[in-house]
Order: structure tokens, then sequence, then C-alpha cells
């Protein structure tokens, strides 16, 4: 019974500590390389490994990365005595009938966030899948994710960036790990086009993960990305910030009529058919990229259930030519509507998605 009541008395301090402490709603960022976003606070069961499919994994959300956005409302402790918060993802934007856009809304560990004043101003992005980051002695510190946005300060004459962690204290990138975020690059369409997909094409290989947010990565639990993370991280690398779902992604794109007028870059998109759906009433349910010459790149629980490549005739039954949005697969295993997006074709959308990636909320 003493033990019993020690270990309470341990569980219900924390919790009054961190409740004295903390006036919600409150700011604050991802501490950890990666956080899981769950729908109940509940965390990821030990036994899961990569692949994982929804089935698999089915209260993964998504995932946040180092020194990420985020509002923290309210905190709940399981019955292992973890501490939890129940936070919006700033910068991966929900659609709510009722709110609008929001901030994604679900459940991360307590002891993966600090609280800020406000919030960091970042100029930096990673764009490889798994960057090193080092202390003043040239020692690695660990690596961190493709998609995680810095604070950094390039020294004259250094392929280094010097940049600050959540917790303040400072460390190393290389160069050639990062992009600036700009609210204006220049770089002409077609060559942005190109440079999306080929940030794509990193992620090849890699296992689907249902609500994966990261570069796979074996020092952690559950890493790797679905399919809408691939489309989501390989367009944040290029400065410009997209939504984090397949859905929300078709509700802020342009969509195409046909796909004979898609480019590389370009979003493929399906709509499940179950038997009260109609194509006016679509709700999207999976996201590829078309990379060109009726390719497309996805991540699947499909085949060998990874990142991988494979043409429009033999994933949708008919080249991607002869295709309109809205038009049903015709493939022999399962059937489903197709629709076609872009965010490309409006240089003013592009500058919008720019000002999404840079923008600082206060």
């Amino acid at each position: 019974m003493k033990y019993c009541y020690n270990v309470i008395s341990v569980i219900i301090m924390t919790s009054i500590s961190f409740a004295i402490q903390t006036q919600f709603p409150q700011k604050m960022i991802i501490s950890t390389i990666v956080a899981d976003l769950r729908e109940q606070p509940q965390p990821v069961p030990a036994h899961i490994t990569l692949p994982a499919s929804p089935t698999d994994n089915p209260l993964q959300t998504s995932q946040l990365l180092l020194g990420e956005y985020i509002i923290a409302h309210e905190t709940t402790i399981d019955k292992e005595g973890n501490t939890w918060l129940r936070v919006d993802a700033l910068q991966q934007k929900m659609y709510n009938e009722v709110d609008g856009w929001q901030g994604y809304p679900g459940w991360i560990q307590a002891n993966q966030a600090l609280e800020v004043s406000s919030f960091p101003i970042y100029n930096l992005v990673v764009k490889n899948l798994l960057a090193p980051i080092f202390d003043s002695h040239n020692n690695q510190l660990y690596q961190i994710s493709i998609g995680t946005r810095l604070q950094g300060i390039k020294e004259s004459s250094s392929d280094y960036w010097l940049i600050t962690l959540p917790d303040n204290t400072q460390a190393y990138i290389h160069n050639n790990d990062v992009n600036e975020l700009y609210e204006n690059w220049d770089i002409s369409e077609n060559n942005l086009r190109d440079t999306i997909v080929q940030q794509a094409k990193k992620f090849l290989g890699s296992d689907y993960s249902w609500g994966g947010r990261s570069a796979q990565n074996n020092t952690l639990p559950i890493s790797s990305v679905d399919c809408s993370a691939t489309v989501h991280l390989s367009y944040l690398t290029q400065g410009l910030q997209i939504p984090r779902m397949s859905h929300e992604q078709f509700l802020a794109a342009q969509e195409i009529e046909y796909g004979k007028d898609l480019q590389p870059g370009d979003l493929i998109m399906f709509s499940t058919i179950p038997d009260l759906r109609r194509a006016n009433l679509k709700h999207i349910d999976h996201v590829m990229l078309y990379i060109g010459n009726d390719m497309l790149l996805e991540s699947t629980m499909a085949g060998n259930k990874n990142v991988r490549i494979i043409s429009c005739k033999q994933r949708f039954g008919n080249s991607i030519y002869d295709i309109a949005s809205g038009d049903i697969s015709n493939t022999s295993d399962y059937q489903f509507y197709i629709y076609f997006a872009s965010y490309l074709h409006n240089p003013e959308l592009i500058m919008q998605l720019r000002e999404n990636a840079n923008r600082h909320i206060s």
C-alpha cells in the first residue's frame, strides 16, 4: 500500500506542478526530433513495426517535427503515468466546416514540448531525409528529419549554419542539408516542379507509415511517411507549405479538369466509392505525385508497402492522357474516383504557399 501511495502521489504532484506552471491555452514548440500526434492520449504500441497500416496503428494522426508550433489546451495522465497534452498543430492545417481552417488537433506526450512566450522565426528548412547536427567540436549530436524548420545564422566563409535549438542551445548544420526560406525564390516554374519531384524521389523505398510525417529513422520506434506526408514534405523543402492531409490538399489546390494537362509536381488523388457516396460528394482518401511521362510517385500499402514509382496505366487501368477529373478507375481489383489538382499553375498561389511557410505566428 505504501508503494502504491507513493506512486500515486508522484503522479498527482507531477500533474499539479504542470497545471500550476501552465496557463491554457499555451504556446509551445516541439522539443524532440519527432513527436507522434495521437487521436487519443495513448502511445504507439510497442509491437508495431514498419510498414504500418491504418489497421496496425489506428490512433496515429500525424507527426510533429523539432521546433514545430503548437497550442496546448489541457493535460491528462494515462494509466502508465505519462502526462499528455491536447494540442493544435498550427503548421498542419485541417478544414472544419464550422470553424474553417485550423491547426490539426491531437495529443502528444508532454515531455516532447516546451513552453514559449512567442514562437521562433525560422529561416531554414531541412531538405535531406536525415541531416546531422554538430556541436562546436564537430561531434555529431543527432540527426533531424526532412521538413524541420530552423533558426540559423550563416557565418562568412563557412559551410555551416549556426542554429538555435528549442532549448536555446546552439549547434551546427551543413549548408548542403538545408534550404533557406524565402518569400520570393528566384526559380522558374519548370525548375520548381523538377525540384519537387527530385525531393519526392528521396523517399523512394521508405516504408509506408500511416500518420507518419518524418524521414525513416531506425532510432525511432515509428517514423517514415504516408501518402500525403510525402507530398507535403516534398513541397515544404522548397519553401511551399501546403496542408498536411490529402483531403485538405485537394481543397486548397486548383482542380485540373484533364489528366493530359498535368505537369510534374501536380497531384493525382482518389476517392473510394462506398455505396452512399457520389462523385459530387467527394472525400479524398489518397494522394499521389505526378512526375511526368504517365508516371506517378506514391507512398502506399500496395505492392511492397513503400514509396514507389508506378505508371498511371498500371495504377488506374488507363493512361493519364485518357482520364478526366472525376472519372472512375478502370482496374479489375477495386474502383475509385480519380481527381487532379495543382498548386503550381498559378504564380499567386505559389506566392501564398511561400507566405504560409514563412508566416510567423505571434
